[in-house]
């Protein structure tokens, strides 16, 4: 009786990783993740976000919205993308990661 039940087991586990393993179906296909850009829809407008909108933007926490909108209002609406590096604590690494959520 402890023969068979040892014999089971090593059948067991010698088959099962093989079935864990099978190959999938090559007529299957494979679904990527996408690697787009954000839509155009979905970007912020540097000149019209308010403070909540602008939070949204990954690097921006409320002392950073509150810097874009105080520029905006004393100098006027941002003429470029690049010009948002003249409000203090944005510098070109974190307009880098802002871009593509971004706009005028």
């Amino acid at each position: 009786m402890l023969t068979s039940v040892s014999t089971a087991l090593v059948l067991f586990i010698l088959i099962a990783p093989a079935q864990a393993a099978e190959v999938a179906d090559p007529s299957t296909p494979v679904t990527q993740p996408s690697l787009t850009q954000p839509s155009t829809e979905a970007l912020i407008s540097l000149n019209q976000a308010t403070l909540e909108q602008l939070q949204q933007i990954k690097g921006i926490g409320p002392a950073k919205a509150e810097a874009i909108v105080r520029y905006r209002e004393g100098q006027g609406a941002f003429t470029s993308l690049e010009t948002l590096q003249q409000v203090p604590g944005i510098g070109p690494a974190l307009l880098e990661r802002m871009r593509p959520y971004i706009t005028l």
